[in-house]
């Protein structure tokens, strides 16, 4: 629903994760992660959020959050 006021939207799964990706359509864009994680055993529905307010914190922060999805920690 909200891919629309978004210059991208992309959907990916990351360790089993289901994720959505949004970019804004400014000059030094943010971007925004979305993912979910169904849980049927304990059935719950978990949720992640990442905000990163440029360009520059994706490349710096973003592999550390997909190893934190993935229980690596970082």
């Amino acid at each position: 629903r909200l891919a629309t006021e978004f210059a991208s939207a992309e959907r990916t799964t990351e360790a089993g994760w289901s994720c959505v990706t949004l970019v804004d359509g400014s000059d030094d864009p943010y971007t925004w992660d979305v993912c979910a994680l169904a849980d049927p055993a304990d059935k719950q529905l978990v949720l992640a959020q990442a905000f990163y307010p440029s360009s520059e914190s994706v490349d710096r922060y973003r592999a550390g959050v997909r190893a934190a999805l993935a229980g690596g920690g970082s």
